[in-house]
This record gives C-alpha cells, sequence and structure tokens, in this order.
C-alpha cells in the first residue's frame, strides 16, 4: 500500500507486492530467487521502470486491483497446499507467479518457474510449515550464524587437510551410531581440532563417507562457539533450568548430531562437572602433531603458502619479510636515489658560487648514476615480472584444479580430461619457463631474493638491536642445530648465559630473538629472579602446594611456558636467584619438562632459555673499556672471558653451568656500536611520528654528535635513550604541542643541538625515513 500511494497509484497491483518482497537483501523472498538464479538487482530495475509507467491517480484511497486479489486468493491456495497455518512470501511469489500477469511474466524471464520455486521451498523448510507469524525468519538460521564447510571446500577455499586420518574415522565412526553419536574433539589449542571438522567436509564432498552422512551439510562456525559456551551453565540459578539440558535429550536421542571441539581445560571445567552433558559426548582426543607429521603438513600447504606469499622457495616466517622485500625497491636503487638528491642539492647550493667547473663535475656525475639506477630498475623490474607471472600461474593451476575435482564429481570427465591433460599442463609448463628464468637471474645475481637461509637469523637479529655479532652468532647456531634435527630432542632448543656490564643488549637480544622467531616480541616470558631470593619464593616459579594461597593461579613459569610452548624465556639475574631455583631448572636444561603444582607437566623443549648475568661486570670493565673505537684483540678477550668463567664458577654450581649450551660474554659497546643504536632510536621514533604523518630528518653529523654525547662504557646503550630525551624527543614534543609542525611535514634538523629547530638555510638530508609517512621535503631557505 504504501508503495503504491509512494508512487501516487491508487490501486495495488502484483507489481507493488513483487517489488516490495525483493525491496529488503537479507528478505526470504530475496534468498529464494537468488536460489533460482535470479539477478535481484536487474529485477529491481526492471520493476521500479514498469511501476512508473503505471497510471497516477490524486485522492482516493488505495485498494488491490483484480490481479492483485487473484494473486493473494492463489497464495492462500498455496498455503492450504503445503500445510501451512500461516500466508507467508514464499506463498505470494508462488502466487504470482501462478496469475501469469504482467509480475509473473518477469519473474519468469528472470529464471523463476513455479516447479523449481516449489522445489527450493521444500529444500529451505527440510519438512517444517508456517505455524506462526514468525516462521519465515526460522528459515535457514544456522546459514546465518555458520559458514557451510562442504561448500567452502567445493569451492577449493579450505586448505588441504594432511594426516588426522586416525582421528577423522573415529570421528565418523561417531557420526554414524544411531545414538550417543555427537563426537567432541579435546586438545590444546592450535593441535588441529578445527582441521579435523574441516577434513570431514572435504570427505563428504569428495563421497568418501558412509551413505548415512553424504547429505550432511557439515555446517560450522566459530561465532556458534559462543552460542555453545552461553548454553553450557547458562540460566544457572534457584529454580532456573540450565538450558543446556534443553539439548540434552535431543543430543541422547540422536536427533541432533554435533561435532563438538574444546580445549582440555574448558573440558575438565564445564563438561566434566556436568555428567550428563558429558555422556552425550563421545570424547576424541587430538593429540599435537609428531615432528613428521608436522613436517608433512608444511610439505602438503608449502604450495598455497607460496602463492600467497608469492615466494618461490617458502621457508618459515621470513617469507613474509621476503614478500615485503619484492614489493619494495631495493636497497641499491634506493641508495642510488639519494645519492642523486644530495647531489642535486649541492649543484643548486653551488650555482649561487658560479663555480663552473664543480658544477659540470656533479652533473656528470649525476648522469653516470642516473644511468646506473635506471639499468637497475629496469632489471628489478623485469625479475619482479616474473615473479608475478609465476603467482598468477600457480593461482590458475590451483583453480584449474578446483575445477577439475568438480568435473570430476558431477561425472564430467571429458571436462576432467580438457583441464588435466590440457590446461594443467600448459599451465605447469609455463611455470617451468619462469622458474628457469628465475634461476637464470639468481645465478647471475638476481636484486630479488626468493629464498630464506638461515643467515637470516644472524642478520636481521643484529640490525634490529645494534648487538655484537659474536652474542648472535652462539644463539644462531643453536637454533640451525634444532632446524636441522641435530639438537637432542628432550632438551630445549638452546640454553644461554649471558655476561655483561648494564646496557650492552643481553635482554635486547632475547626480545629480538622472540620477534624474529616467532613473529612477535610479546612471545617471551621474562622473570626477574631477584625476586626469587628467598627460599619460600621457589614454589612461586610451578606453583604453591595445595591449600596454600595462590594454588589455583599456576606457577609463573609453568603458566607461561604451558600458554606459549613457541617462546623465549628470559631469566633476569639469575645469580640473584635461591640456590634451590637452580634444582627446579636442572630439570629443565635436562629432561625439557617441568611438572607444576596440579600433576601437568609443561613441555620446554620448543623454548630457548635465555639467563642474563652481571658476574664479573667490573673485570670486563678493568680489561675491555679502553677499546672504545675497534674490537679487543683477541688474546685479551680470551684472558678476560677466563677470568670471568673463573668467578662464575664459585657462584654457580658446575652441574648447572654443564647443562648450558653457551656462555656468552658481551663486550663493552665501542663507539661504532653506540652511533649504530643512534640510528636505530631514531627510526623507532620515526615510526612513531609517521602516525600523525611526520618525518624527522637528521643528517649524519646530528647522529655524530648524538652518539658521541649518549657514549658512556660503563652503563652502555641507557644513557643514548636519555640523550635522545633530552636533546631530541623533548625539543621535539614541544614544537609539535605548540603547533608549530603540521600534519604531512618534514622536519629537517642539523648537527647543533641549539639550532636543531630553528630556520637555516642548510637543508638536511634524510637519514631514515619509516614506511608510511607521507613527508613532503621543505627546503627551508
Amino acid at each position: 500500500m504504501n508503495l503504491a500511494s509512494g508512487n501516487g497509484n491508487q490501486a495495488v497491483e502484483p507489481m507493488h507486492i513483487l517489488s516490495a518482497i525483493v525491496a529488503e537483501d537479507d528478505s526470504l523472498g530475496v534468498f529464494l530467487l537468488q536460489k533460482l538464479g535470479v539477478n535481484v538487482g536487474a529485477l529491481r530495475s526492471v520493476l521500479k521502470q514498469q511501476i512508473d509507467r503505471l497510471p497516477k491517480v490524486e485522492g482516493g484511497d488505495p485498494y488491490f486491483s483484480r490481479e492483485s486479489s487473484a494473486v493473494i486468493q492463489k497464495a492462500s491456495d498455496f498455503t492450504k497446499t503445503f500445510g501451512d497455518k500461516y500466508a507467508s512470501v514464499e506463498h505470494l511469489l508462488l502466487g504470482i507467479i501462478a496469475e501469469k500477469g504482467e509480475a509473473g511474466r518477469l519473474l519468469k524471464d528472470a529464471g523463476a518457474t513455479e516447479k523449481e520455486l516449489i522445489a527450493a521451498i521444500k529444500e529451505l523448510r527440510k519438512g517444517s510449515t508456517v505455524d506462526s507469524q514468525t516462521s519465515e525468519q526460522e528459515y535457514d538460521a544456522l546459514g546465518k550464524y555458520a559458514i557451510n564447510l562442504n561448500e567452502q571446500a567445493r569451492k577449493g577455499k579450505l586448505d588441504p587437510v594432511i594426516g588426522r586420518d586416525e582421528e577423522i574415522r573415529r570421528v565418523l565412526q561417531i557420526l554414524s551410531r544411531r545414538t550417543k553419536n555427537n563426537p567432541i574433539l579435546v586438545g590444546e589449542p592450535g593441535v588441529g581440532k578445527t582441521a579435523i571438522a574441516e577434513g570431514i567436509a572435504h570427505r563428504i564432498v569428495d563421497g568418501d563417507v558412509p551413505e548415512n552422512l553424504r547429505s550432511k551439510q557439515g555446517e560450522f562456525e566459530e561465532r556458534l562457539k559462543a552460542v555453545v559456551k552461553e548454553l553450557v551453565g547458562a540460566g544457572k540459578g534457584d529454580g532456573a533450568m540450565d538450558a543446556a539440558n534443553i539439548l540434552k535429550p535431543a543430543l541422547a536421542r540422536g536427533e541432533l548430531r554435533a561435532i563438538g571441539a574444546t580445549t582440555l581445560d574448558e573440558f575438565q571445567k564445564y563438561f566434566e562437572q556436568d555428567k550428563a552433558l558429558e555422556r552425550r559426548f563421545q570424547k576424541v582426543m587430538v593429540d599435537e602433531p609428531t615432528t613428521v607429521d608436522a613436517i608433512s603438513i608444511l610439505r602438503g600447504l608449502k604450495e598455497r603458502y607460496e602463492n600467497h606469499h608469492k615466494a618461490i622457495d617458502l621457508i618459515d616466517e621470513a617469507a613474509a619479510k621476503l614478500r615485503l622485500e619484492m614489493n619494495s625497491v631495493p636497497e641499491e636503487i634506493d641508495e642510488l636515489d639519494r645519492k642523486v638528491r644530495q647531489l642535486e642539492i649541492e649543484r643548486e647550493a653551488i650555482r649561487r658560487e658560479k663555480d663552473k667547473g664543480r658544477i659540470e663535475e656533479l652533473t656528470r656525475e649525476i648522469d653516470e648514476l642516473n644511468a646506473k639506477r635506471t639499468t637497475l630498475r629496469a632489471k628489478w623490474q623485469s625479475e619482479r615480472d616474473i615473479l608475478e607471472k609465476i603467482q598468477k600461474n600457480k593461482q590458475m593451476l590451483d583453480d584449474l584444479k578446483v575445477q577439475a575435482a568438480e568435473a570430476e564429481r558431477n561425472g564430467d570427465y571429458g571436462r576432467v580430461a580438457e583441464i588435466r591433460y590440457g590446461k594443467m599442463r600448459e599451465t605447469e609448463t609455463e611455470i617451468q619457463k619462469l622458474q628457469a628464468e628465475v634461476n637464470k637471474n639468481a645465478e647471475a645475481g638476481a636484486m630479488i631474493k626468493e629464498e630464506v637461509d638461515a643467515e637470516d637469523i644472524a642478520e636481521v637479529v643484529a640490525r634490529w638491536t645494534g648487538i655484537p655479532d659474536q652474542a648472535i652468532a652462539a644463539v644462531s647456531d643453536a637454533v640451525r642445530r634444532s632446524r636441522a634435527g641435530l639438537q637432542d630432542p628432550r632438551r630445549p632448543i638452546g640454553s644461554f648465559i649471558f655476561l655483561g656490564t648494564t646496557g650492552v643488549g643481553k635482554t635486547e637480544l632475547a626480545k629480538a630473538l622472540a620477534e624474529y622467531l616467532f613473529n612477535d616480541d610479546t612471545m617471551m616470558t621474562r622473570i626477574d629472579m631477584s625476586e626469587y631470593q628467598e627460599r619460600h619464593s621457589v614454589s612461586r616459579l610451578i606453583g604453591a602446594p595445595p591449600g596454600y594461597v595462590g594454588y589455583d593461579e599456576g606457577g609463573q613459569l609453568t603458566e607461561a611456558v604451558r600458554r606459549k610452548p613457541y617462546s623465549v624465556v628470559l631469566l633476569d639475574e639469575i645469580e640473584k636467584a635461591h640456590p634451590d631455583v637452580f634444582n627446579i631448572l636442572l630439570q629443565v636444561l635436562d629432561d625439557g619438562r617441568l611438572t607444576d603444582n596440579k600433576g601437568r607437566t609443561v613441555d620446554f623443549r620448543n623454548t630457548i632459555i635465555i639467563m642474563t648475568s652481571n658476574i664479573g661486570s667490573h673485570i670486563i670493565m678493568d680489561r675491555l673499556s679502553k677499546y672504545t673505537d675497534d674490537t679487543p684483540p683477541e688474546s685479551v678477550l680470551e684472558e678476560t672471558k677466563k677470568e670471568v668463567f673463573d668467578l662464575m664458577k664459585q657462584t654457580i654450581r658446575p652441574e648447572f653451568l654443564n647443562r648450558i649450551d653457551e656462555i656468552v660474554m658481551f663486550t663493552p659497546l665501542t663507539r661504532d656500536d653506540v652511533r649504530q643504536i643512534v640510528v636505530l632510536q631514531i627510526r623507532q621514533i620515526n615510526e612513531m611520528l609517521a602516525q600523525n604523518s611526520i618525518a624527522l630528518q637528521v643528517t649524519d653529523k646530528a647522529i655524530d654528535w648524538l652518539a658521541a654525547e649518549g657514549y658512556d662504557p660503563m652503563f652502555g646503550a641507557r644513557p643514548v635513550k636519555r640523550t635522545l630525551q633530552r636533546y631530541l624527543v623533548n625539543e621535539l614534543s614541544k614544537e609539535i604541542l605548540a603547533g608549530q609542525v603540521d600534519r604531512n611535514s618534514t622536519i629537517p634538523s642539523t648537527p647543533a643541538p641549539k639550532d636543531w629547530f630553528s630556520k637555516t638555510d642548510h637543508p638536511a638530508l634524510p637519514h631514515d625515513r619509516p614506511p608510511g609517512a607521507r613527508a613532503i621535503h621543505r627546503l627551508i631557505s
């Protein structure tokens, strides 16, 4: 009625009824028409044109036309045919088609027939009837809260499931039972419970399941977990019925089949406390994959990750880093860009002095650099184009595999042969040709790197921290041994003691290692051992005994590793801990495990344990502090190490030291080390400024001045941070708060601190600008 009145039509025609049905995207009518393949957007456009042509009458009350009355009567007839108590949208759609008027003709032309619509309605209802005024809202309720895994498997959107055959067979066996046919997958987070559900969806799509399961939809969605979580224990209270009890009869009789998934802790907390609910589910334990299984899984997923990252040989987490490098301008070209900019600025400055000889020399040098830059850029673009072609062809190959599998399921074997022995072979040949070009470029010295090698660990961590190479090399060796399978599988990946004066980077190396190995600097458990100087405080590591305060909280060490089994464990100032702490750590270093106060065994085999100590700091300072500009001689280093290690043996028991993989002595920072740390700190400041689209330009002279001012061999890198705060960050904060720095601007600096924020005719050159900072160079004259 409103639609007709709004358009100035007195008579309500079937066109108006159909237009109202398809007006809302999430309506039942739109869902049914889309299921029949109708282009609803095009249908709306045609309906609008037809309604605009209807005669417009001013005044008078709206009424149903003869055709609309016929549609409503036919809808009423269909209501009785379906055995429904109320008429609904689907009945009106059937009435419009059966009335055979202009609106019905539009639906038929769009691809909706009466027979197909009735079939779609029956499939949607699954035997239910319209017995309330809100029944149409209940149709396909699961579709609103769930994702059809089978549909995703058909489209090839699910990753392949490698292994887990035993668990999948057990789940299928439970699902095939007449009663108590609800499996629940129980295992620690990340062991592959969801993958098992996806594996079952793959098997249903492939027809590799018992007959009684072949028609199951296999819906599953994480949002459903929240609903179940609310159900278990919801409504508990005096006289109230637990909502989970509503499900129990249906689960027990086999009317409702569901695959549950939960962790060991949640199963103990919810299911084991509710014995009736526990009996309704058959538990299937899902253990962590073995090393062999994990390697098989990674090999199976390798191709998918290669397509995503564009990496030719995918190795570890560094593929994401390589992907960024492949999409960025290479360092060689970037360096040439900077040199050209610097020379052009110098040339413009010399023009005022009218030194023609120097101008010609600079022009010649700029031309040479530009020619070199053009050649390098062409080479880089060529290599990048090849890699993009490989990625597109691999994606095409992946799509062809999905199409071939779909055709095979439908029995279209001619199409299967055409894809597998025609298109797929052509695509594979093209990939091989492109790969040969990549290999040829690699032999000639490619600008884009496609492989990640073990040396990246030392190179990346050293760049992040500015820490001497010998410390990083020791950690890198341990990681390599573990990756190569030459490490004792019962022990942690590596255990180290870092010795050195304050501020030399012992803790910073642990943080950088956590970020590189586990892609997250929060994957580090830091425990200050000075808090464990008393005998009774030792229990805090593994948890308080039963009956004591804090029993339910777990131990600080065991609970942290149990939640993050792949992490770096940093034990700061180990020499300050009580001797009983070393007794506990002996078990960790020897067997790679520790039992907490609740009897749970915590696995330390995938951790790197780093202990720091200031033992012998005075010896290191006395022997090495005079070498400020270069590395101390090897003989002096060895002599210093011997003295420090002898002192350590007097403090820490030999049986503990004997289980450590490596004891690393950090030498005091040299002036070059401090300069590198200044550069890193400025980079961090620039990353913070980039959030406001501001970039800070710092000249090399300014960096040298900051490094000299912040250099203190006794306190290491910490004075550098204070120097930057005093001379740079504090002044910069005043400028920003005073409104003297605009967004999308670049702040120049000059060597002398008093002139850093004053107007000057000496334009500073950018030393480091973070990605994302939309810097605009302001050459202040």
